[in-house]
């Protein structure tokens, strides 16, 4: 299993980075950092032996109902999924959020996030990156059970946002999302949460019960990235919740 951290959009906050951390999961695009403001041979230094997972855009909607304004937004993302490659990102993670205009959202998870999601994975195929799709129903995106409905309908890879799924159900209903879906389980989001809507909180904080969510990956063999999406620049209090998180998974290591 590896282990990686979150940089949010600062490539300059890679070459900080003193812990061993397996990755780095940088955030690109609109409303980030735009590629072409990354100096990309100073990237690649920077990361040294780290992999680079590589965030696309929070806020554009994966779909809409205008299959014009879908074929532009994904025509986007390709790009950035050809940057990613050509930087060397192992894998990307897209949110799977689809804008309803009238149809429930059953129907827009079929008619339009589905084919949305085959085409961006299919993009990411093309230039060697592996793209996750994140559960975001509790901002907003797609309800966990469709994109459960979304993974058995596609072979798209899942990024499960532990901390999401949680604060959309419980830890319940996380653990019973890793043993229904573990072999679409590619990449973790891993922070913690409490009921009153704090999120990207350190890892022993909230209410997520780790050592429940630990013992389900471990019982599906999960050997996937995890990035710790903890939103602080203490370097100590990052570490903290990585030696949690991989406590709980049974893992003997340090950071």
């Amino acid at each position: 299993m590896d282990v990686g951290t979150s940089v949010g959009p600062v490539p300059d906050a890679v070459a900080a980075i003193e812990r061993d951390y397996d990755h780095v999961e940088l955030s690109v695009g609109e409303g980030e950092v735009p590629v072409d403001e990354v100096d990309d041979d100073r990237l690649r230094a920077r990361l040294d032996a780290r992999d680079l997972v590589v965030h696309l855009p929070f806020r554009q909607p994966l779909a809409t109902t205008v299959e014009r304004v879908d074929r532009a937004a994904h025509d986007y993302l390709a790009d950035l999924l050809a940057w990613a490659g050509d930087v060397g990102a192992t894998k990307a993670v897209a949110h799977v959020a689809g804008r309803r205009h009238g149809l429930d959202r059953r129907t827009m998870t079929r008619e339009r996030v589905v084919p949305a999601v085959e085409r961006v994975a299919a993009a990411g195929r093309e230039h060697g990156v592996e793209v996750c799709f994140e559960n975001v129903g509790n901002v907003g995106g797609t309800p966990l059970s469709l994109v459960g409905d979304v993974l058995d309908r596609t072979d798209a890879s899942l990024c499960l946002d532990v901390g999401h799924a949680v604060a959309e159900h419980d830890t319940d209903r996380a653990v019973q999302f890793v043993e229904d879906h573990a072999d679409a389980l590619s990449h973790l989001h891993v922070h913690d949460v409490r009921c009153r809507g704090d999120s990207h909180i350190p890892i022993g904080s909230g209410e997520v019960d780790y050592d429940a969510v630990g013992t389900a990956l471990a019982e599906v063999d999960f050997d996937g990235t995890v990035t710790v999406e903890v939103f602080t620049d203490d370097a100590d209090t990052i570490a903290d919740s990585a030696e949690r998180f991989v406590r709980a998974a049974g893992l003997d290591r340090t950071f």
